[in-house]
């Protein structure tokens, strides 16, 4: 008996329907990798462009150019546009004398030496990021008033001092040890005020600039939290990490690592330290936590004070707490 062994009859529907089935598993195959694909290049564009805008902001940020400063100067930052030179609107009402000063890397400072009959001592001055030396002129002839000579330095990137970049307190720290070694006679105080209190804690801590004692108006404890501050304040994209890398790739150097309270505990001098209980600038808690860390330090805390200007905002305490560091500084 013969067995006939037959194939299943396949349908010719059933192989339409598998064939049509693997073109749409290919076809949605196709759908994702494009969707990947524009994905990915939309990352990519996404992180070139943030990057970008973070180059041009910290260019912005840390070079400055000739010009009249124009109200629309910071909102132009973001462009990439230095910031106009500062030009100080004032001089001193009493008899100064010009003088010019040379910093570690042969930049020129310019410099106002207010002096005291018999002086005591004299106390540098350091404005702030772009100030001028006019912002610390009430101080300086409060301070020749007490004895002391008054020497207010130009930062480089400011008035007439040279340089074309502001390096945020690293390179002005220099500044303030030139300054301070450029006095003759009698001991030296340093006064800084904001970025140029951080760039003087800096050059005491680590460029042995030789004073004999530090007053500080709102210090920045670490420059990334005062970038952050800013960005906050501005209500922008906060870049901060971007911003420090790439201004660090067009200065030469390393700005996240700038520190002050890591160094703190280097200063061996008495340290004043003012700290504004409404700065939105430099966020009062870290000006504490820095205070902290200082080995000899008296903290002046101001409630309502913003950023600097205690001695406007509260001159009888700033003239009491000034004195009696002063008197310290005295041999």
């Amino acid at each position: 008996m013969t067995c006939l062994l037959s194939r299943p009859h396949t349908r010719r529907s059933d192989v339409h329907a598998r064939q049509g089935s693997s073109a749409a598993d290919c076809e949605t195959v196709g759908v994702k990798r494009r969707v990947l694909r524009a994905a990915l290049t939309l990352l990519l564009l996404s992180v070139v462009a943030v990057n970008a805008y973070a180059f041009v902001y910290a260019y912005g940020m840390t070079h400055v150019r000739g010009g009249e400063r124009t109200a629309t100067e910071y909102a132009a930052q973001w462009l990439g546009i230095p910031s106009s030179r500062p030009v100080s609107g004032k001089s001193p009402a009493q008899p100064y004398e010009e003088r010019t000063i040379t910093s570690a890397d042969g930049t020129g400072l310019s410099a106002w030496l207010l002096s005291a009959p018999e002086p005591r001592g004299t106390v540098v001055l350091v404005h702030g990021f772009l100030g001028t030396r006019a912002n610390l002129l009430d101080e300086a002839e409060a301070l020749r008033t007490m004895g002391w000579s008054a020497l207010l330095v130009a930062l480089r990137g400011t008035e007439t001092s040279g340089g074309c970049t502001v390096s945020l307190g690293l390179h002005e720290a220099e500044d303030v040890e030139a300054a301070a070694r450029s006095v003759q006679g009698g001991p030296v105080v340093v006064y800084g005020e904001s970025m140029g209190a951080a760039a003087s804690l800096h050059a005491v801590a680590t460029l042995h600039t030789p004073a004999r004692a530090l007053i500080l108006e709102a210090p920045f404890a670490r420059l990334s939290e005062a970038v952050h501050a800013h960005f906050h304040n501005k209500g922008r994209l906060d870049l901060t990490d971007l911003v420090l890398f790439w201004g660090g790739i067009q200065q030469g150097d390393d700005p996240a690592s700038f520190n002050p309270e890591d160094e703190a505990p280097a200063v061996r001098v008495p340290v004043l330290t003012f700290v504004g209980g409404n700065d939105r600038t430099i966020p009062p808690a870290t000006v504490r936590r820095l205070a902290a860390r200082l080995p000899i330090c008296t903290l002046e805390d101001i409630p309502g004070l913003g950023h600097c200007g205690t001695r406007a905002f509260a001159p009888d305490r700033w003239k009491r707490a000034v004195a009696a560091l002063l008197e310290r500084a005295t041999p």
